[in-house]
């Protein structure tokens, strides 16, 4: 039935010759065995990043300084071009994850050759001054080449709004890689010098931030953290610069959630009081005060929630009368 089928349906299917059957090729003959090359190879697909773009062919070399310097000066130009944008970000990007993967190498010699022979293949940045070139012109001319691309006039970065723009459509993709690879940058980093200089640059992000509200979680996330554990006091000033303004600028959908957070850090650092740790927790009492005082609506629900909690805990130690009941 099915011969009928594809005689009716397809009749070029069966016309095969007979005559070459199995007994033409001998089972222990090497030679017909052995795998035959194809006349013409396939070509090698184009290198891709992580989402699927093709990457140019100055990203699927080294990155050097001397690159990253051609691509500063051509950030400076009255009109800067989308791919050098795209280029300095993605290659920020690879820093990034250069410097994040090298803490986690493991110990096996294959895997090592094997990674670094991905990385260089894929544009990677793995020498120091490199790396810190690429961050240096991230920080002093990238978001002025933005803004020009744009073409907004920057007044004040709080009025600053990129949505608005024509252009923002090309810029919307790599700007969200770009915050999330930055907050990964700020969690690395431990020195109290770089890591104000990198929250400074936190606080000309917020118009991005407020556009893009995947990146808000993890960097809000990382500011909290700052806030309350730094034991730098300006880093943790600025943090909380940074989450003031955010806040002020986006209060309806993030107050309650952010200060409930920060009320929940502050107690824990309340647990143990010391004349070393007197201080932070005084900074973050004021602190919390003044954000409070943005909304005395979510002000009255939060404090309504936590003095019961406090009244609860209190009731259940008098009924008690237990030494873990008095201690907690």
């Amino acid at each position: 039935e099915f011969y009928k089928f594809l005689k009716k349906e397809d009749a070029g299917l069966l016309d095969f010759n007979v005559n070459d059957d199995d007994d033409s090729i001998p089972d222990d003959d090497p030679e017909q065995q052995a795998h035959q090359l194809p006349e013409r190879l396939e070509e090698m697909e184009d290198l891709s990043d992580e989402d699927g773009e093709p990457l140019s062919k100055e990203e699927q070399v080294q990155v050097t300084t001397e690159t990253i310097e051609k691509w500063a000066t051509q950030l400076q130009k009255t009109q800067p071009t989308l791919n050098t944008i795209r280029h300095v970000i993605r290659a920020f990007g690879l820093a990034v994850q250069s410097a994040y993967g090298g803490a986690e190498a493991t110990t096996d010699s294959n895997d090592k050759k094997k990674k670094k022979k991905k990385q260089i293949s894929t544009g990677a940045i793995d020498d120091p001054e490199s790396f810190n070139a690429i961050v240096r012109v991230c920080l002093k001319q990238l978001l002025p080449a933005i803004y020009r691309f744009l073409r907004i006039k920057l007044v004040t970065t709080s009025k600053l709004k990129p949505e608005t723009s024509a252009n923002w459509k090309y810029l919307e993709h790599v700007m969200k890689k770009y915050l999330l690879n930055f907050t990964r940058l700020i969690s690395m980093i431990n020195v109290p010098t770089t890591l104000n200089t990198l929250l400074r640059h936190v606080r000309s992000l917020i118009p991005f931030v407020i556009v893009l509200p995947n990146t808000r979680q993890a960097l809000v996330k990382e500011l909290i953290h700052i806030w309350s554990t730094s034991t730098d006091e300006r880093s943790r000033v600025i943090a909380f610069v940074c989450l003031f303004h955010l806040i002020r600028e986006h209060r309806k959908e993030m107050m309650g959630a952010v200060l409930r957070k920060m009320y929940l850090d502050y107690l824990k650092n309340c647990k143990f009081t010391s004349p070393t740790t007197l201080p932070l927790i005084n900074f973050m009492q004021r602190s919390l005060v003044e954000l409070y005082s943005l909304d005395p609506t979510v002000t009255y629900q939060h404090g309504f929630v936590f003095l019961r909690q406090l009244a609860v805990h209190l009731r259940t130690a008098i009924q008690t009368k237990k030494p873990v009941s008095y201690f907690r």
